[in-house]
């Protein structure tokens, strides 16, 4: 079995593992009050529900495939799709909802990585190498995401305030984005900002006495400071922490965790996710 990919129907169904994800954001069509809706689902069928009323029949998916839906009226606040089984007809099996969103209220930031959510681990290695990504989200004042409204392109500013880490990176996930440097324009709601480590706490003392034998401009200008290949980390590390700031939001802050295991670096828990999925799959053919 694929591990990143859901169950499919019947065995979905079978198994009470349902998905179903409408595409489009739930905003006014410039020149039509009309919205074509699509909505991929491992379920048999789906139907769509508009601010709790039902608006259209129930469709038949192909394997593989997706609904379509044609000319749904659009009405602003909360478009949900259900996803339906066959055995037995028409029962609810999963949802899935998008909400008109008003201007940009608040900012929040989150991390992508290091996070359990995306199999990336639960802290940042501090071995000068690895990288956070921190996601910055513009929300109005429900908590949606703001995806249409001009202040969904407002400029976002990173910065590092404290902790061993500094700026690496940003994007906003455009796909003409070619911003450089701590301020971006954000993406429909979204910007990201990559944290890079700059302390080598963690890997072994020999690998450490090298690198301060060949890099004599270690801890130096953007380099990884190394740390005393004699010195013994305790690994109570204090995070990282990064600051957002959108003019006329408040700031927003998240603190990154670091580690000294390198067990805990993504290639470190990616094999060991998959080598947890091979010993299931034995088991199960036992």
């Amino acid at each position: 079995a694929d591990h990143g990919r859901p169950v499919l129907w019947p065995a979905a169904e079978a198994a009470g593992h349902a998905t179903v994800y409408i595409v489009e954001s739930w905003v006014r069509a410039p020149n039509s009050p009309n919205r074509t809706v699509h909505v991929y689902t491992n379920a048999p069928s789906v139907r769509l529900w508009l601010n709790g009323k039902l608006v259209t029949d129930s469709l038949a998916v192909e394997f593989f495939g997706a609904a379509v839906f044609q000319g749904v009226a659009y009405a602003p606040g909360n478009l949900t799709a259900e996803a339906l089984s066959a055995h037995p007809a028409g029962q609810r099996l999963a949802t899935h909802s998008v909400f008109t969103s008003g201007p940009a209220k608040t900012l929040r930031l989150t991390l992508d990585a290091p996070s359990p959510h995306t199999g990336t681990g639960s802290a940042l290695v501090a071995d000068g190498e690895d990288v956070a990504m921190v996601r910055a989200e513009l929300l109005d004042e429900a908590g949606v995401l703001v995806k249409q409204d001009a202040s969904a392109f407002a400029s976002v500013t990173f910065r590092v305030v404290s902790g061993a880490g500094r700026l690496l990176a940003t994007h906003s996930g455009g796909p003409a984005d070619q911003q450089r440097g701590s301020s971006l324009k954000a993406y429909h709601g979204l910007a990201r900002a990559l944290v890079r480590s700059t302390e080598d706490h963690s890997t072994s003392p020999e690998h450490r006495r090298l690198l301060r034998r060949i890099d004599k401009d270690g801890g130096r200008g953007a380099s990884a400071r190394i740390l005393d290949p004699d010195e013994v980390s305790s690994g109570d590390l204090p995070p990282i922490v990064v600051e957002a700031v959108v003019e006329g939001l408040a700031p927003a802050r998240v603190s990154i965790p670091l580690t000294v295991d390198r067990n805990a670096s993504p290639l470190a828990v990616a094999s060991s996710s998959a080598a947890r999925a091979r010993d299931a799959e034995r088991i199960s053919y036992v």
